[in-house]
């Protein structure tokens, strides 16, 4: 009983050690693992805050990125000269390492400390986008732990280099060709582009394209160019005088096609809005069509709505006038009504809208050299010339007379000729001649005298048009540019041909040729005195004329005698 007693204490006792060195164990494993989480998760803390301090500072160097970009642009624009891309660059690293620090409050992170180092930024603009790479070495301690953050990136989405060299090129054509406001060259760019105005010696341009944006704001890029040379279009008189007589107001330019313009604006004076003159008033819009630096269409409306003009072909042509090329208007977002401008040097040319397969003509008034009508409704139009032009119309004429073009290739030289020769018949005449000319370039080839071609049979079947508007020539006029016929000149069954290839050489009397040869035709002959007068006249250059005494040769002698205009009454039986 006594060992059994023992034995049954010891066990007793051991189970108490194992109790005990079990629970020591439980505490020690219990401790140690609460030790290492809470080690765990204090480590853990501090690395969540670090994860928040990156992207804080991205955001700074985001939001300083941009700031510092339109400050740079701004920058630019205030330059009489357009800096090369990296001063760009270097106006925005430098602002970037002065102002970083204004938008980092580290205060804000209290579990640990920040140590900042020193700021360097590098700015790099690429094709297609721009980079900025900040190297600000930071140190962050938390009681005994430390890390370092130092490199922050980010890349902008934005063309800079691409808007940069669009600009760059305008102002170096500018500078290159010594011309400004060259509109092919603006436009061509492809991008929105405004005038300002003037400052100095030099226009100032905005471009205000939403091809360019950032953070949902568009870059506006200021430059300037020098006033040089201007296109046709322009004229400097104490400022900038846009010439095409359109309504005063905003100007929206544009290529064939394209979407994107030039927009300024202009005073009640012409002058372009900045441009040392100022009024600050918006009575219209007009929408232009730009081609070879010039304004063949354009629409003037009193709302601002876009208006989109077009040359166009059309298969519908008249027997009446000659199409000078057809537009067409659309507008997006509505028309109502405006005024059509139409470029054209024909002061008989009308404007014309194509309806159902048939040409319209509108009531047209002349501004400068523009057509213009008043038209209620997009469509197709065109400029169009009679084929039968009136140069002079009496209206109880004498004599009816009707100008043809022998070998013109151009048109508007031939309406310039016949008008100057008319001019001077009826100063140097003194009959009431009512003086026609057919607007149609023909083939009648008269250089070598065809008897064919240049016959008065062939030349009459020319006159169609005017026949056909009650028009029928007493004589006809044919003029021949050819220098191969050179100052010749004669008539032969009511035609008279004469070389008016010397009509614009003020030095020489053109006009006096078509005066001879209209005078024989009437019934006068050399036999009369200023009949031969005249006819020396056109041979002699003015320098010579001018030498001789006034009593023998003269122009204020040029001009049919009262015996003569009696011979030629006699003849058309005028009584």
């Amino acid at each position: 009983m006594k060992k059994r007693g023992q034995v049954t204490t010891f066990i007793i006792i051991g189970l108490i050690i194992v109790v005990i060195v079990g629970l020591l164990l439980f505490l020690s494993f219990k401790f140690s693992t609460e030790y290492s989480e809470a080690k765990r998760k204090g480590v853990q803390h501090f690395s969540m805050n670090a994860l928040k301090l990156e992207p804080y500072i991205k955001e700074c160097v985001y939001q300083q990125s941009v700031v510092a970009l339109f400050d740079s642009i701004e920058r630019t624009g205030k330059k009489t000269t357009l800096p090369p891309v990296e001063e760009i660059e270097y106006i925005i690293s430098d602002y970037l390492e002065r102002h970083i620090r204004d938008c980092v409050d580290f205060s804000k992170f209290k579990e640990f400390e920040v140590d900042p180092g020193r700021i360097n930024a590098t700015v790099n603009i690429y094709k297609e986008h721009f980079a900025v790479e900040i190297k600000w070495p930071l140190k962050i301690k938390q009681k005994d732990l430390t890390m370092t953050l130092e490199d922050f990136k980010i890349e902008f989405p934005l063309q800079l280099n691409e808007l940069y060299l669009k600009v760059k090129s305008i102002v170096d054509a500018n500078a290159e060709t010594n011309v400004s406001l060259d509109l092919d060259l603006i436009l061509g760019q492809g991008l929105n582009i405004e005038i300002l105005g003037c400052k100095g010696n030099n226009i100032n341009y905005l471009v205000n394209d939403n091809e360019y944006m950032l953070d949902n704001n568009i870059l506006q890029f200021f430059f300037n160019a020098p006033i040089n040379d201007l296109i046709g279009l322009f004229e400097f008189k104490d400022g900038i005088i846009f010439k095409p007589p359109f309504f005063t107001g905003k100007h929206v330019l544009r290529k064939q096609g394209e979407i994107k313009r030039l927009i300024f604006d202009t005073t009640k004076e012409g002058y372009i809005e900045g441009c040392y003159r100022r009024d600050r008033e918006t009575e219209h819009y007009t929408f232009s069509l730009v081609e070879d630096n010039r304004i063949p269409a354009a629409v003037s409306r009193k709302k601002g709505k876009r208006v989109l003009i077009e040359r166009t072909a059309v298969n519908v042509s008249s027997e009446n006038f000659n199409l000078q090329g057809a537009f067409r208007l659309t507008a997006p977002f509505g028309f109502d009504k405006g005024t059509l401008f139409l470029l054209s040097e024909e002061k008989e040319a009308a404007i014309y809208k194509l309806e159902e397969n048939e040409w319209k003509k509108l009531q047209t008034e002349t501004k400068g050299n523009y057509l213009a009508a008043e038209i209620v409704e997009t469509g197709i139009y065109s400029a169009g010339i009679p084929l039968c032009a009136p140069a002079a119309v009496s209206e109880k004429p004498d004599l009816i007379a009707v100008f043809v073009a022998s070998d013109y290739e151009n048109l508007s030289i031939f309406s310039s000729h016949a008008d100057k020769h008319a001019s001077g018949l009826l100063e140097l005449t003194g009959l009431n001649i009512s003086i026609y000319k057919t607007m149609k370039l023909t083939n009648i080839g008269c250089e070598a005298w065809n008897t064919t071609e240049c016959s008065p049979a062939f030349v009459k079947q020319y006159l169609g048009p005017c026949e056909q508007e009650g028009v029928y020539a007493d004589h006809t006029i044919v003029l021949i540019e050819s220098g191969i016929v050179g100052l010749d000149h004669r008539t032969a069954d009511d035609v008279s041909y004469v070389g008016s290839y010397l009509t614009d050489n003020y030095d020489y009397c053109n006009v006096c040729y078509t005066l001879y040869e209209l005078g024989k035709s009437l019934g006068l002959n050399d036999t009369i005195a200023n009949m031969t007068e005249v006819n020396m006249t056109g041979m002699i250059p003015v320098m010579a004329v001018n030498q001789f005494e006034p009593a023998e040769l003269s122009y204020e002698q040029v001009y049919f005698t009262e015996q003569e205009k009696e011979t030629i009454r006699e003849n058309l039986e005028i009584v």
